[in-house]
């Protein structure tokens, strides 16, 4: 039994060893699989180590900016919405220096999109249309991400396609003020939180929306309510509201930016490059695009996974219990996702190689990107021109693309070069002529100018400083070299001016230099004139800063020199204006294009249309059209809606005459874009320029626009093209009614080309139809007919007075005329050989012509017409150059408004630091205002009487002048602060900055007419305060400066009831006789005249003056202005002052002439007549335009 119980004691004993074996072996199984495992774990994330390790770093870091970042970021999203890409970038540098500063920690490399931006997120909004650059992709955050509710400057219509294109799946609403139920759409769609885009905002939002702006919410029976249009509306929390305008510079009260986000979406030129740049290369490398776009997607795809995977390890790793190691799943899903990271790492790195390489050749293509984008903001900017000119992006792009792929290619395929040269070429030329065909003829040197200028600035070939010297030419203050006896002062200040802007002080001061540049002064055709020898190097003077100089010589040719530089840079196909065609119009126009005639006075397009209707094969009832009126637009819709059934044509005429109805056409052709149209369709529209024409409809229209033919000899033509033969051989007399008939279209085509003269042809231009010319040549046949003898007395008052005069508002222009009308239908237009010019080379025919005949005549005149066919000095094509110039100016001005300031942060840095320039110097030399109490005491004595009128006059042009003083002070006080800050720039003040950039004087300044420069009208003020002023302290001057009143007819007036009231005759009795002084200045009168007054300021245009004589003689040759010698208005009875040999010659304010008809039947420009001797009969100065003008210019 001992033994037995030893024994099962062993046997126990070796069960218990080999449980023990059993262990250690299981033990060392499970520690060889752990480490096994281990090295798996230890493997799998070694790879995540080092990105981990950094990623922890940077997240403390990240940590430790939060404050700063978030705080930066809530200020970008709040605040910086309205700003451009460099002044974001300017604030945000600036708000990290101050946070730095203030010990708030914060990432040196701010980023919004880094803090805020998903990855994925951003790369859907590029699916849906929003531009990838940094810039659009802030604009997106704050649109989707804001506090309040996003209000969009979109003038591109880029931001509308994005929120479309996005709220299509959650069922967007887009809705207009214009809308009728837009209330209705909006209630429902806060109730069942659906998005909302409303489009089209104007400078106001309409105050019933103020609810939903503010999201004035609040609990009603557990319910979230908002209050809207007086009812309780219930809130749907995923409601979104996104607002939009297309006013590319809004101004909103403060109180719109505390209810929304006010972003600016306005596309960018570097965004806009890019998105050309992708469209170039789907046309020309489509195989690239379309890997690189496998790539993107692929490197998006494989990155998510990289994140999935890290996710997933995360997660097992945090839910893994008890030892890590022996979880054998872990470890094999960690071996996997190794494997499959290393995998999607390689082909991430692969992908990225790709995609480099194939940006290497992307790039290649940016020239032609970059040429687009400059062409594509010329042309956006042309509707600061005129309202009519309005071209959308897409317009704009869908050109882009079929020019690309209709332009030639090279023989040799891989000739990238010569394609490039070709791409280049062909989209400008097409782009120019294009659009040019929607711009009048006044407008297409404005556009071939500024694409020359722009294409030479992006080839650094001009700076913009020398562009702001083209706008406004500064003068310069530093030099004290006087100007040459052949140029004037202000003109040699502006080209020493120059010198500094080329940065060549003292290139133009030599003696050889100032002898060319007066023959270039005095030359017959400056604008071709050689430069002197050591000028005429490229390198010395490029071609931009030669039109400079020229320019700065003789503004008058500013137009030829454009011409030059734009033939000398672009090519001269340039300053060719491509003809009007038909089927080029029709071929690239469809069914959904409206195309729309831009009409000037005298143009109907009409004729045209139904030509090309007989071509397309399209028959009366297809083709139906109606002019627009009162009433008329149910029948244009009813026209419309059939026509696009049918396949027929619809024009709609003169629609400026119907604007009313014009937004309810532009929702009929939306409603028309998202239904079938039958593919015959098309629309053609013709109206005035208005700025009541809907922007939507022209944005999409193939405009086109239809002008006259220009000139004596095409305006005869087409009056003789519309006459009949029946009606040319119908008259009892045909031999007077023939010459007559020639006499009376010259007529109307000189009182039409006259206009071009501006003010010294016509004070107003009067829009004389050819309604005018039938009414008139009916009359001439039907007189002709009825009586034996010709009445001429009676044709030239139906025909001067009536049919032409009934469109004449001013009596100036009446007189004139009537005297032009006196060369064309008079007893001696009917003798055999009559010349109705001097020159001879415009004759009247003999009466005997049939009307082929007359064409022959009309076909042999001269084709260039010279101002003496119009009764005008040789002179006035000088002021019709410079008419042109300044109307050239004006266009460029108002496309490059910040010109003078630059577009970028530290341009506009140097605007405003000259604006304030301007402040404080005004500020300085603005005058004291005038004081009752400095008078002298001759100077109101005997006021309290009535016989002192003088002062009465100086009473009330002192309180004008005070008046005008406190405007200017405070207006500078109030500009100065609004640039500090201390007050809301208004938009008052803001065009108070732009007219102080571009040296205009303000509107609200402008209590008295003047047509000079900013700087030259506050020399002009002071010089007319410190004329006031000395009046006011020494009595009344020997001589008066007629140009120094606000209103020089009360000055007049004084004078004749001054001596009215001494010699007791009644005043509308009295009138002025004027003697001239001899050989006198003003400052050399020493007394007054023993009645009346002396008076001085004044300058004659159209005519010179003989010192000696004291009458008018013809002009000298380059003189357009001659000073006045002090004048003696002297009154007296009009009975005893024979004037019938003496001209009566007007005197105006300023060379407009033009003014608004006043209660007195005169133009408020108007100030007197006054009778100047003459040896040449009065009529040839009427003709001539000769007048006075108080004021010059400059």
């Amino acid at each position: 039994r001992e033994v037995q119980d030893k024994v099962r004691g062993l046997q126990r004993s070796y069960r218990k060893r080999i449980r023990q074996r059993d262990d250690l072996k299981r033990s060392i199984e499970k520690a060889e699989a752990r480490l096994v495992r281990a090295g798996k774990l230890t493997g799998g994330l070694s790879t995540e180590a080092v990105r981990w390790e950094e990623t922890a770093k940077t997240l403390t870091q990240d940590v430790k900016n939060l404050t700063g970042n978030v705080l930066l970021a809530a200020g970008f999203m709040s605040y910086l919405g309205p700003f451009t890409a460099p002044y974001r970038q300017k604030i945000t540098t600036e708000w990290v220096q101050q946070c730095a500063s203030r010990k708030i920690a914060v990432d040196t490399k701010f980023s919004v999109v880094k803090v805020l931006a998903d990855p994925l997120v951003v790369r859907q909004w590029a699916i849906e249309g929003l531009p990838a650059d940094n810039y659009s992709v802030e604009n997106g955050l704050m649109a989707i991400s804001g506090g309040r509710w996003p209000l969009m400057i979109d003038p591109q219509g880029q931001a509308n396609r994005w929120i479309k294109n996005m709220g299509a799946r959650a069922k967007l609403s887009v809705i207009k003020q214009t809308d009728s139920k837009y209330f209705t759409v909006l209630q429902n769609s806060i109730t069942l939180g659906t998005p909302v885009l409303f489009e089209n905002v104007g400078d106001e939002i309409d105050a019933a929306l103020d609810p939903v702006l503010r999201q004035h919410t609040f609990k009603k029976q557990g319910q979230i309510m908002l209050r809207f249009m007086d009812q309780d509306v219930p809130y749907n929390k995923k409601f979104r509201l996104y607002m939009s305008t297309k006013l590319p510079n809004p101004h909103y009260m403060p109180e719109v930016f505390i209810k929304t986000t006010v972003i600016n979406f306005t596309v960018t030129p570097k965004g806009l490059e890019d998105q050309l740049l992708v469209e170039v290369c789907k046309l020309e490398r489509a195989d690239l695009e379309e890997k690189n776009d496998e790539l993107i997607l692929q490197i998006s795809g494989d990155r998510q996974k990289l994140v999935d995977i890290e996710k997933r390890i995360l997660w097992m790793l945090s839910e893994a219990k008890g030892n890590i190691l022996d979880n054998e799943t872990l470890i094999n899903t960690l071996a996997q996702s190794k494997d499959t990271s290393s995998a999607v790492k390689e082909r991430v790195l692969e992908a990225e190689k790709v995609v480099a390489t194939i940006n290497i050749t992307r790039e290649k293509y940016r020239v032609v990107a970059t040429r687009a984008s400059i062409l594509y903001f010329i042309i956006g900017d042309l509707s600061l021109v005129d309202p009519m000119y309005q071209y959308s992006l897409m317009y704009f792009i869908h050109l882009y693309r079929n020019r690309i792929a209709r332009c030639p290619k090279p023989v040799d395929p891989d000739d990238l070069a010569s394609r490039l040269r070709s791409l280049l070429d062909d989209i400008t030329i097409y782009t120019y002529n294009n659009i040019c065909r929607g711009l009048f003829e006044k407008d297409k040197p404005l556009l071939s100018f500024l694409i020359a200028v722009k294409i030479e600035k992006n080839k650094k070939k001009l700076t913009d400083e020398e562009f702001r010297f083209f706008i406004i030419p500064k003068e310069s203050k530093s030099s004290n070299l006087p100007a040459p006896p052949w140029i004037s002062e202000p003109k040699w200040r502006r080209i020493l001016g120059l010198e500094y802007v080329i940065d060549k002080p003292g290139m133009f001061t030599s003696d050889n230099i100032k002898l060319g540049l007066r023959e270039i002064m005095e030359s017959d055709d400056p604008a071709n004139a050689k430069l002197p020898a050591t000028l005429g190097d490229e390198k010395v003077l490029s071609k931009f800063q030669a039109l400079l100089l020229i320019k700065t010589l003789r503004e008058d040719v500013l137009t030829q020199l454009c011409d030059r530089y734009v033939e000398q840079t672009i090519g001269k196909e340039f300053n060719e204006s491509p003809s009007m065609n038909m089927k080029r119009v029709f071929e690239d126009s469809d069914h959904r294009t409206p195309i729309t005639f831009v009409l000037s006075p005298g143009a109907d397009p009409m004729s045209y249309i139904i030509r090309l209707a007989k071509e397309k094969s399209i028959d009366e009832e297809q083709f139906a059209y109606i002019s627009l009126g009162q009433g008329q637009g149910s029948k244009a819709e009813a026209l419309m809606r059939r026509a696009q059934e049918t396949g027929g044509w619809v024009c709609l005429q003169n629609c400026h005459l119907s604007a009313s109805w014009l937004p309810k056409l532009e929702q009929v052709l939306e409603d028309a874009s998202r239904t079938t149209i039958h593919e015959g369709y098309r629309l053609w529209l013709t109206s005035m320029p208005t700025e009541d024409f809907p922007v939507s409809i022209l944005q999409q229209s193939i405009k086109v626009t239809n002008e006259p033919p220009k000139g004596l000899r095409a305006n005869m033509k087409r009056t003789f093209l519309d006459i009949e033969e029946s009606q040319f051989e119908g008259c009892s007399k045909p031999k007077v009614f023939k010459k007559l008939l020639f006499g009376l279209a010259f007529f109307h085509a000189v009182c039409q080309e006259r206009r071009k003269y501006g003010a010294i042809g016509w004070n107003i231009p009067y829009e004389w139809m050819n309604s005018d010319l039938e009414v008139s040549i009916s009359q001439l046949r039907m007189h002709l007919d009825e009586q034996p003898q010709v009445p001429w007395e009676t044709l030239q008052y139906i025909i001067g007075e009536v049919n032409y005069g009934g469109r004449i508002t001013d009596d100036k222009d009446i007189r004139v005329a009537s005297e032009i009308l006196h060369i064309a239908i008079s007893p001696e237009a009917i003798s055999e050989g009559y010349a109705y010019s001097a020159s001879g080379k415009y004759h009247a025919p003999t009466g005997q012509e049939k009307i082929a005949n007359i064409l022959q005549k009309i076909e042999s005149l001269p084709g260039q017409d010279m101002p003496e066919v119009f009764g005008l000095h040789e002179n006035a094509n000088i002021t019709y150059q410079l008419k042109e110039s300044k109307a050239l100016m004006d266009s460029i001005l108002k496309m490059s408004p910040s010109a003078a300031g630059g577009s970028d942060s530290g341009e506009q840095g140097k605007a405003t630091k000259h604006v304030l320039g301007i402040v404080k110097e005004f500020q300085q030399g603005l005058p004291q205002k005038l004081i009752h109490k400095d008078a002298h005491e001759s100077t109101f004595e005997g006021i309290e009487n009535g016989t002192n009128t003088l002062g009465i006059l100086l009473s009330q042009e002192i309180v004008k002048f005070n008046s005008l003083l406190d405007i200017i002070q405070t207006s500078l006080k109030d500009l100065q602060d609004a640039i500090h800050g201390v007050q809301v720039m208004s938009s008052e003040l803001e065009t108070l900055f732009s007219c102080f950039i571009i040296d205009r004087v303000p509107e609200k300044w402008s209590l008295y007419p003047s047509l000079k420069p900013l700087g030259a009208w506050f020399v002009d003020l002071r010089e007319r305060v410190r004329f006031m002023r000395r009046w006011l302290r020494h009595g009344a001057p020997m001589c008066f400066w007629i140009s120094c009143f606000f209103f020089p007819q009360g000055f007049m007036t004084s004078l004749l009831q001054r001596y009215a009231r001494r010699t007791k005759i009644p005043i509308d009795s009295l009138r002025f006789r004027t003697d001239a002084l001899q050989n006198v200045n003003h400052q050399e009168v020493k007394e007054p005249p023993s009645q009346g007054a002396y008076i001085y300021g004044l300058s004659l245009q159209g005519a010179g003056w003989d010192m000696k004589k004291s009458e008018l003689k013809e002009s000298e040759r380059n003189v357009l202005f001659v000073d006045m010698p002090p004048i003696w208005l002297d009154p007296v009875k009009k009975s005893e002052w024979n004037q019938s040999t003496c001209y009566e010659c007007p005197i105006y304010k300023t060379t407009l002439r033009a003014g608004t008809l006043t209660t007195t039947g005169h133009s408020s420009n108007y100030v007197m007549s006054m009778y100047l001797n003459s040896q040449a009969k009065p009529d040839h100065w009427v003709r001539r335009g000769v007048a006075l003008v108080c004021m010059s210019d400059t």
